[in-house]
């Protein structure tokens, strides 16, 4: 079984945050991050569920290995978490201007723009 420095390892990677980026978002010191992330502290309790959100994994998961590694979530909820975490995140990527642009859409727009996608997902077949 894995240890919790390698489960915080490996969803960091997943979710492409660096150490900084994480301890910025949930409010702790880099040292802080640091010493747990080679093992020389473990979370509080309100670090590791701040962590486990950030992370979008179970805080069971992050802390015992026990459990599913993701929350059951509706699809929207899902959907809800991506969109922030891509938002949360410092840089400007073109992923992050989509979802901004497609929120001021208007419903006339966003019409439009389902029949470009739909074109364009019909060529791809």
């Amino acid at each position: 079984m894995s240890s919790f420095t390698e489960r915080l390892e490996e969803a960091r990677k997943e979710n492409g945050f660096t150490q900084k980026a994480i301890s910025e978002q949930i409010g702790i010191t880099d040292a802080y991050m640091s010493q747990m992330s080679t093992g020389k502290r473990m979370p509080s309790d309100r670090t590791a569920k701040d962590l486990a959100e950030a992370l979008g994994v179970n805080v069971q998961w992050l802390l015992e290995g026990t459990g599913p590694k993701r929350p059951d979530l509706s699809r929207e909820e899902e959907m809800s978490e991506i969109i922030s975490r891509v938002l949360s995140q410092k840089d400007n990527s073109f992923v992050k201007q989509a979802i901004k642009t497609l929120t001021s859409l208007t419903y006339e727009e966003m019409q439009v723009l389902e029949k470009v996608v739909n074109s364009l997902a019909k060529k791809k077949d």
